[in-house]
């Protein structure tokens, strides 16, 4: 049996699960890009995911820059190079709400 979950109910999953353990996980814009990831690949393939948020933060790793990332994993990676070897999601990142100030980052699923 499956509840459909909504954006705010895959939000919200984060900001609370075991006392709001997993809620810095992503950013507000990485877990919108997340939701929207998982809802076009069940739609594309008919698939159901389960909300599991735990498994999530355990496969998913958000990076504000490639710099960051090559800097995590001690090599120097291009995005093309990176899409080639794991599932790569692009989104814009706001970092200042007063200036609308927006970067381009990413989530990668773990490879």
């Amino acid at each position: 049996m499956y509840t459909y979950v909504t954006e705010n109910d895959f939000l919200e999953a984060f900001r609370t699960w075991q006392g709001g353990q997993y809620k810095d996980n992503f950013s507000y814009d990485g877990l919108k890009a997340l939701n929207a990831d998982f809802e076009n690949y069940e739609y594309d393939t008919g698939e159901k995911i389960e909300l599991d948020v735990v498994g999530i933060c355990c496969e998913y790793s958000e990076y504000e820059s490639l710099e960051e990332f090559n800097n995590a994993y001690g090599k120097d990676w291009t995005l093309e190079e990176l899409k080639d070897h794991t599932h790569v999601i692009e989104f814009e990142k706001l970092i200042d709400f007063a200036t609308n100030t927006k970067i381009d980052a990413f989530i990668i699923q773990a490879f």
